[in-house]
């Protein structure tokens, strides 16, 4: 089952959305960059790791920050 609490705790400007195992964030090329993952845990981790903490660490954020 996805967090929808995610969507409040997001501190990434780029994250947009999040389902059962995947993240979708601003697209690095086109609309969206869509990250899935094998377990929910695995997207948590990733979640709590980038997504509501240290972003500016995080592979798509880096890649989004050199668009602009």
């Amino acid at each position: 089952m996805a967090n929808k609490t995610i969507n409040v705790e997001a501190m990434c400007p780029f994250f947009y959305t999040e389902s059962a195992k995947s993240v979708t964030c601003e697209g690095i090329v086109g609309e969206n960059t869509v990250t899935r993952f094998s377990y929910s845990s695995q997207k948590v981790t990733h979640e709590k790791t980038y997504c509501t903490s240290d972003y500016c660490t995080c592979p798509i954020y880096k890649a989004n920050m050199k668009k602009y």
